[in-house]
């Protein structure tokens, strides 16, 4: 039996207007799979791609839903159609030679009990991997759980540090905008920060004395907000995204915050960040903000590929805001 190289999930609307799950499984022997689930299950999406890959060898149950072609097809053994939905025939998959992943992916669970998945990168040392380093928490964009956030946590790795990247979305992944959008509303955030990232801080701390926090404009507003929920995390980078300010509560913030802000944000007003600064300095928190000639999600490497005229990858204003966060983890997670 052939093992999976590697999976990607993404959601899609279909023609009738429903929300569907999709898994596509690249087998180590270049066999592809495709999977999907109407229930939203990314598990059982990837269990059908395994099977139609070769990698799972047990034919996976299913449950009609719709009475869509695909359910028909699969209920009664027979081949799938897959590009009879035209949103299947727009997914742009991940091309795999794009990563090497350093990480693994992990399961840890919440305050609550319930379990999350997500995908841990870890520096090499002499004494095994990650052995008492500092971690962070990193915090996907409104795409996702994708290549490129994983790449951040890999950054991070290579620099020294645990990385996790928690599954917000539950193994959905989209490249498209509006989809991204209906991902991102349907999240709860004080349940995110409360409950899916304090359980991933929780988990780093039991091999690491110091974790912090890390996001990307949805994932930038979360940051701000697990530094009023988290109270187990030392330290915070908000790369260009915040919440209602109603909902920033300063004065249970306890950890240093430096921030990444674009001057030409059309998702994340300039006008926020001030007054969030504004907020920040009443509750004698300690922070830094700096302030960047660019657009949205300056620091995405992947932004123009989006093309979307509110994104803009920015190499100079990048490398710049890396340098700074680099020392500043330097100063409050290694120091």
């Amino acid at each position: 039996m052939t093992r999976a190289a590697f999976i990607h999930v993404h959601s899609i609307r279909i023609a009738s207007g429903e929300e569907a799950l999709v898994a596509r499984v690249l087998a180590e022997d270049g066999r592809v799979g495709y999977g999907f689930s109407f229930r939203l299950d990314a598990t059982e999406a990837r269990h059908m791609a395994e099977y139609h890959a070769g990698v799972r060898a047990e034919r996976p149950p299913c449950l009609s839903q719709l009475g869509h072609p695909w359910e028909r097809s699969f209920l009664s053994k027979e081949e799938i159609e897959w590009r009879a939905e035209a949103a299947f025939a727009k997914i742009r998959w991940h091309p795999e030679e794009r990563r090497n992943d350093m990480g693994k992916t992990v399961s840890f669970n919440r305050p609550d009990g319930k379990s999350v998945n997500g995908y841990l990168a870890e520096p090499s040392s002499a004494a095994g991997p990650g052995a008492k380093a500092p971690a962070m928490v990193v915090i996907q964009e409104w795409w996702g759980m994708n290549d490129q956030i994983r790449g951040v946590a890999d950054r991070l790795a290579k620099a020294g540090y645990r990385a996790l990247v928690p599954d917000l979305y539950r193994g959905k992944v989209t490249v498209e905008a509006k989809e991204a959008e209906h991902l991102m509303k349907g999240l709860n955030f004080g349940d995110a920060a409360g409950q899916d990232i304090r359980g991933a801080v929780q988990y780093l701390k039991k091999d690491s004395g110091k974790v912090g926090v890390t996001g990307f404009c949805m994932g930038g507003a979360l940051t701000v907000l697990s530094a009023c929920n988290v109270p187990e995390m030392d330290t915070g980078v908000i790369w260009y995204g915040y919440p209602p300010l109603e909902y920033v509560d300063a004065k249970k913030i306890k950890a240093p915050l430096l921030g990444h802000w674009a001057t030409e944000d059309q998702a994340f007003a300039i006008a926020g960040v001030d007054a969030l600064e504004k907020k920040l300095k009443e509750a004698n928190v300690k922070f830094e903000f700096f302030r960047y000639k660019a657009k949205h999600a300056f620091a995405n490497e992947t932004a123009d590929e989006k093309k979307l005229p509110i994104v803009n990858y920015n190499r100079e204003a990048a490398e710049q805001a890396w340098k700074r966060t680099m020392d500043f983890l330097g100063k409050t997670l290694k120091g």
